[in-house]
């Protein structure tokens, strides 16, 4: 988000809806990322080595 400001929206070049579009982007992008991270690597992993929930 702080390379985003600084590239993008720090020049003044955009007002407030330009703003929140570029920081609703970035919130988008990063729960995308965090989804493939989730699904990809988490629960592989946790599938593999984790234990089973004893109930």
């Amino acid at each position: 988000m702080v390379l985003v400001t600084r590239l993008f929206i720090g020049g003044g070049q955009f007002g407030f809806l330009g703003w929140l579009g570029w920081a609703l982007l970035c919130l988008l992008l990063s729960v995308l990322a965090a989804a493939l991270i989730f699904h990809l690597v988490d629960e592989p992993l946790m599938r593999r080595f984790g234990r089973r929930a004893g109930r």
